[in-house]
């Protein structure tokens, strides 16, 4: 009788292309990923920035609607006097409404 035995051999020495090429390929994908997280910090700063300036200066178009706003929206003006409309500051309203439905 005889014995086959399988005979597996093992490589002792790691294949150097395949482990460079693991070693390169890390080293890039790092590489990238630092280069476009710093990329994506710095244009979200400089958004941060840029908005921040346009909100420390409003516009000249901004300027009219606050001062609109501040005069027709807290004064008192007929809307139509046939129907009987007025506008009235929203404070004076609440007031007006607070007074009429106060439990008696």
């Amino acid at each position: 009788m005889s014995d086959h035995h399988a005979v597996v051999e093992f490589q002792d020495e790691p294949n150097l292309a395949i482990s460079s090429w693991v070693i390169v390929l890390t080293g890039v994908f790092l590489v990238v990923t630092l280069w476009s997280g710093l990329v994506y910090y710095k244009s979200a700063q400089s958004d941060a920035l840029n908005l921040r300036e346009r909100q420390g200066k409003p516009t000249e178009e901004l300027k009219a609607l606050r001062h609109y706003e501040a005069t027709s929206l807290q004064s008192l003006r007929w809307i139509d006097k046939n129907k009987g409309q007025i506008q009235i500051p929203i404070g004076l309203a609440m007031d007006v409404v607070r007074q009429n439905y106060q439990p008696k």
